[in-house]
């Protein structure tokens, strides 16, 4: 691997988004962010393409343009976790849900806080086609937390209870969700504060995210107007948000712009080193579980650490998907060196179903900017 980090030009960034604005020429939009913690060149965000309100009025594109950012909502989770954990409860990875005054039914007493965050929670798989079998079966909308902790109260260990906890992969958004509701128990102080008001005290605020929200504190005539494809041709606007909110708010509720995404980039990447939550990056960012994904990748807090042939490096990566938005971030493993990540990349776009080939287009995109930034 080449030792010197290239900013990604213009012209190749066009050159992978050019064939899907293309087809869609107007109402479809990408944000690209990069940096280095090399100091090799500044970090950077491109945008290209355009986004309309739902009055079909032009919305600029630009560092400030919001998009909501589905599941990589469960990294800023995982990060309020370990923080608020270091903080306030040491042995938080080890306790149970059984040691914490919450509504749901015993079956799920034995599933520890970690694997709630690390994808073993035992919970079924929740992000693949077929029955849903997490929500109930009139599902209230919007969906409220208390719902949601009275259906898992009530569901009874007839319908569905966890399996294999801590020993199998199990992508769950409710896990994420479960744990947002008890990382407010950490200390007395917090007790009466939910997810979105410890993360913008604790996560937003330090880093001067002043543009990141959850989606109930998005103004609509603010928020781009998304597309579903369910061919490369064919496509379609999206309601936004999600049915399961603000439920599911800790699996994917955060909405924020290109330029605070560029942010938690940086940060992520140890660019940040003077920045409080810093610390916990040794905790978020290393392997949790000696559990593996389908395809061999270690996973930490939020986090899925993959390695790479060419080049021989180990990458951390989480996408997001919505209805009408997907979003990828990736960069090059960095905990242990003492120096930042060299490299890294996130991709936003207003759109979901996007692919190319096998991968989602957001997937594509990123990993073909990490190579030129690594020279391969």
């Amino acid at each position: 691997m080449s030792t010197t980090i290239t900013a990604p030009t213009p012209d190749q960034l066009n050159g992978l988004v050019t064939p899907y604005l293309n087809a869609q020429p107007e109402g479809l939009a990408f944000a690209i962010g990069y940096a280095t913690g090399t100091n090799a060149f500044e970090p950077g965000v491109y945008t290209n393409g355009s986004v309309f309100d739902q009055y079909n009025h032009n919305l600029e594109l630009g560092v400030n343009t919001y998009f909501e950012l589905g599941s990589l909502s469960k990294t800023f989770t995982a990060t309020l976790c370990a923080f608020l954990g270091e903080k306030y409860n040491r042995t938080w990875e080890t306790q149970t849900i059984s040691e914490y005054n919450i509504n749901v039914g015993s079956q799920f007493d034995p599933i520890p806080l970690k694997a709630l965050a690390n994808y073993t929670s035992g919970l079924p798989a929740d992000n693949v086609s077929g029955k849903i079998v997490t929500l109930p079966k009139y599902l209230p909308w919007p969906y409220y937390p208390a719902a949601m902790l009275g259906y898992l109260n009530g569901v009874g260990t007839a319908t569905w209870k966890p399996t294999d906890i801590g020993k199998a992969y199990t992508y769950s958004n409710l896990a994420f969700s479960i744990l947002a509701q008890l990382i407010p128990q950490f200390h007395g102080s917090t007790a009466s504060e939910d997810l979105a008001e410890l993360v913008a005290s604790w996560v937003f605020g330090p880093l001067l995210m002043q543009n990141s929200y959850y989606f109930g504190d998005i103004l609509l005539d603010t928020l781009p107007v998304g597309y579903t494809y369910s061919s490369p041709s064919s496509f379609s606007p999206a309601a936004p948000g999600h049915n399961v909110f603000p439920a599911y708010y800790g699996g994917g509720g955060v909405v924020s712009t290109p330029s605070d995404v560029l942010t938690w980039l940086q940060f992520n990447m140890g660019m940040l080193k003077n920045n409080p939550l810093y610390p916990i990056l040794e905790k978020t960012e290393t392997p949790s579980t000696k559990v593996t994904t389908p395809n061999g990748g270690q996973m930490g807090l939020g986090w899925f650490l993959d390695n790479w042939t060419t080049p021989q490096i180990t990458v951390l990566n989480k996408d997001g998907s919505l209805a009408g938005y997907n979003s990828f971030m990736l960069f090059v493993d960095w905990v242990g060196t003492a120096v930042p990540s060299q490299a890294g990349v996130f991709v936003l776009t207003n759109s979901d179903g996007l692919t190319n080939g096998s991968e989602s287009a957001v997937q594509y995109i990123a990993q073909s900017v990490l190579k030129i930034m690594l020279g391969v």
